[in-house]
């Protein structure tokens, strides 16, 4: 075949006579923002008449652009400069884009933390060009992404690293006693008080994450974790309560759910039955919920899978009803999921 013959077959891999025609975007042959004619030729002929017809129709396209322009950054809120160290789940860090442009408004925007040996958690797309987080102590990398009211999107931004300690003041280390947790527990209060899901969902997420290094390293206890945990899985379910049901909120909301039942050795009895009554209840009025995808499966069913570890291992005769209880929300959750997915 020539080289003009392969080059059209990629790009055309059903042909150009056939009733389909497929166009692989992969090779650049369409350029965002332009426009284009698509000129269609059907020809019959007929057996019994010997005649052969033919009709030709148009259509113009016009490619999507994606939004371009801007910026986005990652610092501490207040500091002076952008200063991207700070105290774990004490300071506040903003994640702001500017300048972003596209002829298909309004733009969303969502940011993702990676934190290390973690998958990136995402918010979901919204109206508002930033978000304020608290961070858990470790190297935390940071990203955003906008989208335009078509669904383009600018592709992930790769913002910078933040590095979070216990460090406080001058050089005092509180490694050996962890953070505040009341204070942390107060600033999640507020958040359910405002019922801001959103900004919730994300500080639960990173003061799980604290919470668990802080059990791992022994500066929490056992029972204390579980208590946390109680306290956080009951707000978590109060966010997931007052946001509108989409398929973005109940995502978003799955994701923090997961992260709050990432270690079993601190769920109770009480908070197994949280995350099974949440995850279920969160896909129980599907009016505004077309699908959820792939992540949002697998959050779901990472949460429920702790929780099903965590009742294995809290195991007694007297439980026996929790159990049962348990593994009949989890099964309905579960094809509900399927479902949707």
């Amino acid at each position: 075949a020539s080289v003009s013959w392969g080059w059209r077959r990629r790009i055309f891999p059903a042909g150009v006579a056939s009733d389909t025609l497929i166009i692989n975007g992969g090779y650049g042959v369409l350029s965002p923002g332009l426009q284009y004619t698509l000129s269609v030729e059907c020809t019959a002929f007929s057996m019994i008449s010997g005649d052969t017809r033919s009709g030709i129709t148009t259509q113009t396209l016009t490619l999507n652009d994606f939004p371009v322009g801007g910026s986005c950054s990652v610092c501490l809120l207040g500091g002076k400069g952008c200063i991207k160290r700070g105290r774990a789940i004490s300071d506040v860090f903003r994640i702001s884009c500017v300048n972003w442009a596209d002829q298909d408004n309004p733009l969303q925007y969502r940011f993702g933390l990676n934190f290390v040996g973690d998958d990136t958690s995402w918010t979901s797309f919204g109206g508002v060009s930033f978000v304020d987080f608290v961070l858990p102590s470790g190297t935390i990398e940071v990203y955003a992404e906008i989208r335009d009211s078509l669904g383009e999107t600018s592709g992930i931004q790769d913002l910078d690293r933040v590095r979070i300690s216990f460090s406080f003041g001058q050089g005092r280390s509180l490694l050996a006693d962890g953070i505040d947790w009341t204070i942390a527990l107060q600033g999640l209060t507020e958040l359910v008080n405002k019922q801001s899901s959103k900004t919730l969902n994300a500080r639960l997420t990173s003061v799980s994450l604290q919470l668990g290094a802080e059990v791992q390293s022994g500066i929490l206890g056992i029972e204390q974790g579980k208590n946390l945990t109680e306290t956080m899985l009951r707000m978590a379910g109060q966010g997931l309560s007052f946001a509108a049901k989409t398929s973005d909120n109940i995502c978003e909301s799955y994701g923090a759910f997961e992260k709050l039942s990432n270690n079993p050795s601190v769920m109770s009895i009480t908070s197994v039955r949280t995350v099974a009554l949440n995850i279920d209840y969160g896909i129980s009025d599907i009016t505004n919920i077309n699908s959820v995808n792939e992540q949002c499966v697998t959050s779901a069913i990472h949460a429920l899978g702790s929780a099903t570890m965590a009742l294995k291992q809290t195991f007694s005769e007297k439980n026996q009803s929790n159990e049962i209880e348990f593994y009949k929300i989890k099964s309905n959750a579960e094809s509900r999921l399927a479902q949707l997915y």
